[in-house]
């Protein structure tokens, strides 16, 4: 029965790439893929989601200087820089790609240098600011409006 839904699922894929006619179809009950599976768009999921491998968040490593701000083009970002720097205050990360309910994690990749991201009253709302030593971590979620701090962990 497996190898039938894959085969089914194989012939679905080859029908979605050259045709249109799979567009807006909802009613499969079940397929199963036994290679990858990429979603060029939104992906969204009803119900409950099972990752029998783990979760890997795509990474993105930004080298950062004097009031840095930080675009995120990956849900993972690895800081480093040259020297102990704060980020900007009215704009440390931006949020004009950002959407409610979004995950962000901060990494410090520096060996010693503290990275401080200022996290009172600009798009970063920590109640303090957030300073990063070697290998700290800052895992934010963004409200719609700016990014909350939902954990931070000292590494050192």
């Amino acid at each position: 029965m497996k190898l039938k839904l894959t085969l089914l699922a194989l012939a679905l894929l080859v029908l979605a790439a050259f045709s249109p006619i799979l567009q807006g179809v909802t009613n499969f009950d079940s397929v199963t893929l036994s290679q990858n599976l990429r979603v060029g768009g939104t992906a969204f999921v009803t119900g409950k989601t099972t990752l029998a491998g783990g979760l890997i968040l795509t990474q993105q490593s930004a080298t950062v200087t004097a009031t840095f701000i930080i675009t995120p083009t990956a849900p993972y970002i690895v800081l480093t820089s040259t020297g102990a720097y704060t980020s900007s205050t009215t704009t440390p990360i931006i949020t004009t790609t950002a959407a409610a309910g979004q995950v962000l994690v901060v990494r410090n990749g520096n060996a010693s240098d503290v990275l401080i991201i200022d996290g009172v009253g600009g798009t970063v709302e920590c109640k303090a600011n957030v300073a990063l030593g070697a290998s700290d971590t800052l895992t934010l979620i963004f409200n719609g409006l700016a990014w909350n701090c939902l954990a931070g962990y000292d590494n050192s």
